[in-house]
């Protein structure tokens, strides 16, 4: 199973990116990188991580406190 993208804001898995299409067939021609949008925050001002970088960020956090 690949790993998740995730917002790191929220942690949701809802994260859209922007992407250039064919506007006759919409086959994908390329993604635009560091354009995200996440359905959850309902906001495009966010970074995506591996789902498991965020894991690893939250309990560094937790065990630091």
């Amino acid at each position: 199973m690949s790993e998740l993208w995730v917002c790191r804001t929220c942690g949701g898995e809802n994260v859209q990116q922007k992407s250039w299409t064919y506007i006759n067939t919409d086959g994908l021609v390329d993604y635009i990188d560091g354009e995200y949008y996440c359905d959850d925050c309902q906001s495009d001002a966010i970074r995506v991580v591996l789902q498991s970088e965020l894991f690893n960020e939250v309990k560094e956090k937790k065990n630091n406190e």
